[in-house]
Formats: C-alpha cells, sequence, structure tokens
C-alpha cells in the first residue's frame, strides 16, 4: 500500500508505452550504446522516443537503462526486428 501511497503523492501522469516500442527502444539502444538493456530497462527510453511530445518541456533528459536480464532467444528476435 505504500508504494500506490507514493505514487498518488508524486506522480503527476503516466506515460503508456507499447511492446513494440519497448523493442524498438532496445534495438536503439544496443545500436548507439552497445549496451544490452532488459525490456523493463528501455522503458524510459521507449517513452521519451515515443511520447517525448507527452513530456513536459525540457532542456535535457535522463533515461536510466538497466539490463543483462533478457533471454538470449528474446534478444535475438529484438534486434532481428521480429
Amino acid at each position: 500500500m505504500r508504494n500506490f501511497a507514493h505514487i498518488q503523492s508524486f506522480v503527476d501522469r503516466i506515460i503508456l508505452v507499447t511492446e513494440a516500442e519497448i523493442r524498438a527502444a532496445m534495438r536503439a539502444i544496443v545500436a548507439t550504446t552497445r549496451l544490452v538493456p532488459e525490456p523493463s530497462g528501455a522503458v524510459s527510453t521507449a517513452a521519451l522516443l515515443f511520447h517525448g511530445h507527452e513530456l513536459p518541456e525540457y532542456r535535457q533528459a535522463v533515461a536510466i537503462v538497466s539490463g543483462g536480464n533478457v533471454a538470449p532467444e528474446m534478444l535475438a528476435e529484438v534486434l532481428l526486428g521480429q
């Protein structure tokens, strides 16, 4: 219940991203940084890439990327665009 109370207090709005956007963000991260993000680690990048117009005005953006926890088969599918 504490998490929900924190969200109510500190979150103004939520941006939803699709699975396809997450996969595209993963591909972009791998291609530009040579880092291997896990799907959940690419969500903030997907939001920035595909829904940046929904965000408040900003001069710089930071997206935290976590990674490594992705099955090799899924990573291959993502990188091949499947």
